[in-house]
Formats: C-alpha cells, structure tokens, sequence
C-alpha cells in the first residue's frame, strides 16, 4: 500500500472510532471493561458526559469525567472498572470471575436491564430480558480452614484432612417476584448462608515390588461432606423455585411440596398428609420433604501396574441426595397425559383391597395420580458410578525401537461404562437447571444422560 493510502485508511479509522463523538479538543478516555458486564468507550467527555456501548447501543449518562459519576450511573452505585485500582489484577482480565479467599470479600458484579430479541407478528424487535437492581452490592465470604497433612510408613500411607466454615453475606440469588411485572425472577441480595464440613484425601502403596516390573497396586479416596444452612433472609420471607425452597434453618433448595403417604385400598386414590389439619389438601400443606444435598460423595481409584500392563479405574459415588423425576409427571400420570407411561404404571390400584404405591388410573386426573408436585416423584438420587476404566500395555524399548520411536503404548478405555442406582430416571448425576442454577437444585425434566465413551488409542515418545 503506498503511504499516502495508508495515511489516509488510518486518519478514516479514526474518525469511525467510539471516542470521534466528543466535543472539539476532547480526549476520549481510553476503553474500559465494566466488571461482567459492557465495555464503556469514549467515556466521560469535556462536557461530562459518559457514552456506553451496551447491548441497546449507546447510552448517554451525564455526570463528571473527573469523578467517574458518570459510570456509577450507567451501572450503580459502588460499581468499578477493571481498571480501578481497587479491583484485583487477576479479576481485570476477566469478567465474572469470583475469587475467594479466607476472610475475603467475594468480588461479584451489578448488573442491569437485559434485552433480547422479540418479534411480533413476523417483525423483528427487542425487549427486556431481565430487571435492572441498582440496589444489588457484594457478596461477600469469610471463611476458616484447618488442615492436617499426615505420612506414615516411610510414604506409604498419605492422609490430609481438612475441616471448613464458609459464612456467605448477601447472597447473590435469582429471586421470585410476580409475574405482573413481565418476569418471574430478579437478581437480588437474598440473605446468609453458612456451608460447614469435611474434605478427607487418603493415598496408599498397598503392594510395591521391589523389580521395576513387578506387581504394584496404589488406591487414592477422596470424600466430602457438606452441611448447608440458611441462616438469614430479607424480611425473614421464604421463597420457592418450582419444588425447591429457600427458608431460614434449612438447606438451600431444599425440596417442598406435598407429602405423598400412599394409596388408600378402598378407593384406590393418592393420601397426601394434611399439615394444617383441616381436612382439605391445599397448598397450604406442603412441607419438607427432602434434601437435593448429598450426605457425602467422593471418587475412589485403582492403579495396577505389572510388567507392561496397566490398570486403572475411577469410581464416583453419592449417597443420601433426593432427586426429583418431573418425568413422571407426564409419564406417570394415571392416563391424565397422553404420553408414553412408565412400566410402573402396571401397579396401579384397580379394584377395592388391591395394596399398591400407584394410584388408580383417572383421564379426568382426580385419582391424584396427576396434580401439583409432591413427593411421590422424589426418589433416591444416591449411585456408584464406574467413571473411567482404561487398560494398556506399554511396549519393550526395542519394540518402539523398530518404529523409530523411544516409547510406545497401546490403550484401551471406557468412560461412564456403568451406574448402580436405585433411581428410575435416565442418570442420577443430571439437572434440567443447568450446573449454574443454585436453587433449583436436583430437578430432572428429561435431562440428558451423560455419555458412554470407548477410547482406543496409541501413545508414542520421540
């Protein structure tokens, strides 16, 4: 390109940019990332005016180049740039990353109106997707740790033990509010929430020959239990995410609902427990009826080692957790729905005397075989899963000689290859909310299984 054209394909670049808008003699401030959210360009002009580039375009805020009101406007009051001083260099390259420290403040983000697309009538639009909350602040966590690291039998044996408090204020959570206002939920600070338990790690040599060749077996365990409360609310007001439920001196997520007490023989209905005693099922009576947390959970591992050959494997487990199969909801329904019906089904009650846990079969859903959420579709979520299972065979040196390479292995495994569960759904390890939801916990709507994988591969050292 000749100098004059480039000159000039530079000088029209600069006349395009975000900052080309400010009053004549104007310095555009150089562009900052607000934290998890937009990117502030052109800000704070000479006449004191910030202009963000957000998701609906430009947005202009009055306010003072010199004292950054103009920003704090735009996304609230104690909002920062990733550029302030005040906001750690590992959270400046990122934009929703929470740090977390001992007695440290959890660094989280305000956020604002969304929007997304909205057509109407084959028209193509925006709307709102969210509620703004200019009053959202930190979330903050203090937490105390002790640990314990102890060998034995000249490293044999390895243990670590380690007990935590985490003592959340201001919890960041997805709150309920009525439907009036055009959405179902606002990000809010909600309440205190104190998680306290154990982490125990535990590695063994349990045979180690003494040829390099000979047979050598090692075993790692890792097991976590966790107890979670919530120990404060706004106004002290509970609230429920479809089955699960947020109240002060329970679990967070803890599974509400009515309480299923069986079939009644006579008429072949579902009894429900009467909570308030009087004489009608309502919603009044929903209760407690079970934790989505698991009592514990923890992986176990096998290394074998003999010759050439090797052998390992992982096994996840769970054990004590509720699962909620809404599944059954619509497969399970006495006839009520015209989906396919879980074998289950051939159980039901149908005539007088008949000792069953189904109800009778009822189109017009009056059986309680259909109806709101109770803990007839709460099931045991607790599984031993075989997670990984691989074999291989390491060749002799001359071998991968002949291949022109130092070493060569051949392996073969199999991941998720099987589960043990007493779960009737698809996978005990699933959520239909998705892993980032922290309310809904251990609700399954058809979610889809994990995989099973078969892996066939070659490693070779050059």
């Amino acid at each position: 390109m000749k100098p004059l054209s480039f000159l000039w394909a530079l000088l029209m670049l600069l006349a395009m940019s975000p900052g080309a808008h400010a009053a004549q003699g104007a310095q555009p401030a150089a562009q900052r990332t607000y934290i998890g959210q937009d990117t502030c360009v052109g800000c704070h002009d000479t006449e004191g005016t910030s202009i963000h580039q957000t998701a609906h375009g430009k947005k202009q805020i009055p306010g003072s180049p010199e004292s950054d009101k103009g920003c704090e406007s735009c996304h609230g009051p104690g909002s920062a740039h990733l550029d302030d001083p005040s906001v750690p260099d590992s959270i400046r390259r990122f934009g929703q990353i929470k740090p977390r420290e001992a007695s440290a403040t959890c660094l989280t983000c305000h956020t604002y109106r969304g929007a997304g697309t909205s057509n109407y009538g084959g028209t193509p639009g925006l709307a709102n997707s969210s509620l703004s909350n200019p009053a959202l602040k930190w979330e903050s966590t203090q937490q105390v740790d002790v640990g314990v690291d102890l060998t034995l039998f000249k490293g044999r044996v390895f243990l670590t033990a380690d007990w935590y408090k985490k003592n959340t204020q201001d919890l960041l959570l997805a709150r309920p509010i009525s439907n009036t206002s055009g959405f179902t939920t606002v990000f809010d600070n909600v309440g205190d929430m104190t998680n306290k338990g154990f982490e125990i790690g535990l590695e063994t040599v349990n045979i180690q020959a003494k040829d390099p060749k000979g047979f050598n077996w090692r075993t790692g365990l890792n097991l976590s239990i966790n107890r979670n409360e919530v120990t404060k609310l706004a106004n002290n007001e509970p609230f429920s995410s479809y089955v699960n439920r947020v109240q002060v001196g329970h679990e967070l997520g803890e599974f509400y609902m009515l309480k299923f007490l069986g079939v009644d023989p006579a008429t072949g209905d579902a009894i429900f427990k009467d909570v308030d005693g009087d004489g009608v099922i309502t919603s009044n009576d929903q209760t407690f009826v079970g934790s989505p947390h698991p009592d514990y959970s923890g992986g176990l591992t096998n290394e074998f080692t003999w010759k050439g050959v090797d052998l390992s494997f992982l096994m996840t487990f769970s054990q004590g957790n509720k699962i909620y199969n809404d599944m059954r909801t619509y497969s399970a329904s006495g006839g009520y729905y015209f989906d396919n019906h879980f074998k289950d089904q051939l159980k039901r009650w149908q005539k007088p005397g008949d000792q069953t846990d189904v109800p009778r079969a009822s189109y017009d859903g009056v059986s309680g075989a259909y109806g709101d959420p109770t803990s007839r579709f709460l099931e045991n979520g607790s599984y031993l899963r075989m997670q990984e299972v691989t074999m291989g065979y390491q060749f002799p040196e001359n071998w991968a000689a002949g291949v022109k390479a130092r070493s060569l292995r051949l392996y073969a495994g199999v991941r998720n290859a099987f589960v043990i569960t007493d779960y009737t759904g698809y996978d005990p390890d699933v959520n239909s909310g998705g892993s980032s939801t922290n309310v809904s916990l251990a609700n399954d709507f058809y979610a889809y299984p994990q995989a099973r994988t078969v892996i066939l591969g070659i490693q070779a050292g050059w």
